[in-house]
């Protein structure tokens, strides 16, 4: 019925679908037929569709995956729903954290080697993910140590202009806390590297001192010094 050539009959089958959509888990099955409707030309039946995913709940990653990149899809076709499609985002990140945390590194394009370029965020599906994620984060914390650093930037300057989209996250707390364990972790072997670096300058001027010239040029026929004079 959603594919009916009646456009009543598609808004009336969709509506009623929705009525019921919080009681059951799409399969990627399902989801495929809904996600097609999103190419309708009639901008109505497309906002329904959308208002329909927002009450959703998938049961698998490749929903999730499958509805992002259909939402994608629609907001390069049809860029005046933009604000549609940025608020959908929003419901299935909130609803589906615990789908979301895995396509965090996609989806943010990081890898775990290599630098990737800073997306822009004037780009309308870069934020369209930033706000899926963003938050799917308010309720799976662990989430932001996923983060880049341009991300947490782009937080903050899309927490200024869209309130209403992303919500509040500790990110700067969180980053802080990293950098106070990263101290931790790392002030006692600094320390410990700096007494062996004291203690062989101690060795090296000991060597050289007269009380032990005699001893050096005798030893330095059967083996090398350790220390140079500079």
């Amino acid at each position: 019925m959603m594919n009916d050539e009646i456009e009543s009959v598609r808004l009336s089958a969709i509506n009623s679908l929705r009525k019921i959509s919080q009681h059951i888990q799409l399969r990627e099955d399902q989801l495929e037929t809904l996600l097609g409707v999103l190419e309708d030309f009639s901008g109505d039946t497309r906002e329904a569709v959308r208002e329909l995913l927002c009450d959703c709940v998938f049961s698998t990653r490749a929903c999730l995956h499958a509805a992002i990149h259909a939402l994608l899809g629609n907001l390069a076709k049809y860029p005046q729903d933009r604000s549609s499609i940025w608020r959908c985002a929003k419901f299935l990140g909130e609803k589906h954290q615990h789908l979301a945390s895995s396509l965090v590194p996609e989806l943010l394009s990081t890898h775990p080697f290599f630098a990737t370029p800073e997306p822009s965020v004037d780009d309308p599906a870069y934020v369209a993910i930033l706000i899926l994620v963003f938050n799917a984060t308010a309720k799976s914390p662990t989430m932001l140590a996923m983060f880049p650093d341009h991300t947490s930037w782009h937080y903050a300057y899309l927490r200024d202009s869209q309130p209403d989209l992303v919500p509040h996250l500790d990110i700067e707390k969180s980053v802080t806390e990293l950098d106070d364990k990263k101290i931790d972790e790392e002030g006692p072997q600094n320390a410990n590297s700096f007494f062996e670096s004291i203690q062989m300058r101690i060795k090296c001027v000991a060597s050289r001192s007269p009380l032990n010239a005699q001893q050096a040029s005798k030893n330095s026929h059967s083996r090398p010094s350790t220390c140079q004079e500079h």
